[in-house]
């Protein structure tokens, strides 16, 4: 009787967490594809230059440079990481350019994410059903999460495929199963070409990983033979991208692809370690940045209440990576842990933003789920830990409505608009002006980067010749900031620049908008 009890138990138990995870996956699609189109309005500078550039792969095979398939897209001459242009080529082959799928990779990786880093903490804690579904809600309900998904910023791809990497590097070091080592070692290559700091976190990491393992008596050369091999065939074109870049060798081709050159070689950003830099990038990982695509105005990252668990939770961390030498089994939980450092390691050597830790933020999650286990474990009563469980899940649930409620009820972008670097699809404009007789042939103002003309137009990259940073196309349009009215031009201004606005009715100006820009012609 009582073992049927039991068993009935186990089952009621069984469909309560496969409903709670319905429940969480539910609210993670309706976050990331709502209104992905218009939330936030308009297309970062990065994003707009990053969409042509794969518009142009998909029909032309070259990017806006002309350079067939590129390991490592130019974009503004600094570089830009090739793995979000590669899948936005894929998606304009098949169904053509919008906006919704500029910013389908985002969400897609946002899923990886999710589904990765469940599966991660399942494997971190077998026996505890409450630490990934937590982790789950975490990145499901989280404002950096959210927000990280719904814009098409190449580097931001790289949380995503870390995450996948992560799991498998457990999983390898759980398992020993070669077949693992070599997922890991695809992940951890692929990772590299979503943004150009994984050059420098994930062999940070590696090297760490590498001692842990030698502490702990897990070592298999031949596995890290295994993980390394597909590693460094994946690596070996970037590396070719950083001797022709910091040797000045010349611009070559390895069979279709091009190995870029860069006018401005970014290592430079890099400096000695700087107490500064470390202050400033705690400040990204617990608060906030400058930059309101980033972070919406007046929250924290992960909501003011995870960084406390956090400090409680990298003792827990410590204490497994202590446990696992002292057991000779490598930990899972050491692993998040030595991500986590090696990341923050590197940020200690460069001027920190958000979307540059992007990668830190699930173990940032993993490490503040596992500070509300520390403390259902300090309160060593059932009854009391579920009672903590439950003020959490509470809390996260209320500070999510909260949060949603001002991201996706329109304070947001009243508040955070306009947002820098941002600017719109002007098309609408252009075909008004190109059919009128007595506009097409006046020169017009662009209040903003000739990319997002390219964008918006999608001209072929050999008549556009963008490639030569033009200030004017097509002898008519002038492409820069607004910073005074001048008579005889037509104007399409959005963002800092609307504040003309007033200016060109004095003068004369009919005004027609289209949303979030508007044009003005005499």
């Amino acid at each position: 009787m009582e073992t049927g009890l039991k068993e009935k138990r186990k089952i009621r138990e069984k469909y309560i967490l496969w409903a709670a995870y319905g429940v969480l996956f539910l609210c993670f699609a309706v976050t990331r594809i709502y209104m992905l189109d218009r939330l936030p309005a308009g297309l970062h500078v990065d994003e707009a230059s990053m969409s042509y550039s794969a518009w142009c792969l998909a029909n032309y095979g070259v990017d806006r440079y002309l350079d067939s398939w590129p390991v490592y897209l130019v974009n503004f001459t600094g570089g830009q990481s090739i793995m979000y242009a590669y899948l936005c080529a894929l998606l304009f082959k098949i169904f053509g350019y919008n906006i919704w799928l500029i910013r389908m990779p985002a969400a897609l990786f946002s899923l990886l994410t999710l589904v990765f880093g469940i599966k991660a903490a399942q494997r971190i804690k077998p026996e505890d059903s409450f630490f990934p579904l937590f982790i789950g809600l975490l990145i499901t309900v989280c404002p950096y999460f959210i927000m990280a998904a719904r814009f098409g910023l190449d580097c931001n791809l790289m949380l995503g495929m870390s995450t996948v990497f992560l799991y498998f590097v457990i999983k390898a070091l759980q398992e020993k199963r070669w077949q693992d080592y070599l997922c890991a070692g695809i992940a951890g290559g692929l990772t590299l070409y979503t943004y150009a700091l994984s050059y420098v976190a994930v062999p940070i990491f590696l090297v760490l990983l590498l001692l842990y393992v030698l502490g702990s008596r897990s070592f298999s050369l031949k596995n890290w033979a295994i993980m390394a091999l597909p590693m460094a065939l994946l690596a070996f074109p970037l590396i070719l991208v950083q001797c022709v870049n910091a040797f000045d060798w010349p611009e070559m081709r390895l069979g279709i692809f091009t190995i870029t050159k860069m006018s401005t070689y970014r290592a430079s950003e890099f400096t000695g370690i700087k107490y500064v830099y470390f202050q400033q990038a705690l400040n990204c990982l617990f608060e906030n940045d400058s930059f309101r695509y980033n972070m919406a105005p007046g929250y924290k990252t992960l909501y003011g209440i995870s960084k406390y668990l956090f400090c409680i939770g990298i003792f827990g961390g410590i204490y497994d990576l202590i446990q696992s030498i002292r057991k000779k089994a490598a930990g899972g939980l050491t692993v998040i842990l030595l991500w986590f450092v090696s990341i923050l390691f590197l940020e200690c050597h460069l001027i920190a933003n958000v979307n540059k830790l992007n990668g830190i933020y699930f173990a940032y999650a993993v490490l503040a789920a596992e500070g509300v286990c520390v403390l259902c474990r300090l309160c060593r009563h059932a009854v009391i830990s579920k009672c903590v469980i439950g003020v959490f899940v509470c809390a996260y649930i209320g500070l999510f409505a909260d949060f949603s409620h001002y991201y996706y009820g329109g304070a947001y972008m009243q508040k955070a608009a306009p947002l820098q670097y941002f600017g719109c699809n002007i098309s609408e404009a252009i075909e008004f002006l190109e059919a009128q007789p007595n506009l097409r042939n006046k020169l017009t103002r662009i209040g903003g980067n000739a990319v997002f003309y390219a964008a918006s137009t999608l001209q072929s990259p050999y008549e556009l010749a963008l490639y030569d940073e033009p200030e004017c196309i097509g002898g008519k349009y002038y492409c820069g900031d607004v910073e005074e009215i001048e008579d005889g031009y037509n104007y399409i201004i959005w963002g800092e620049a609307l504040a003309f606005a007033d200016e060109l009715t004095g003068k004369g100006y009919t005004g027609l908008s289209f949303g979030d820009y508007a044009l003005y012609y005499q």
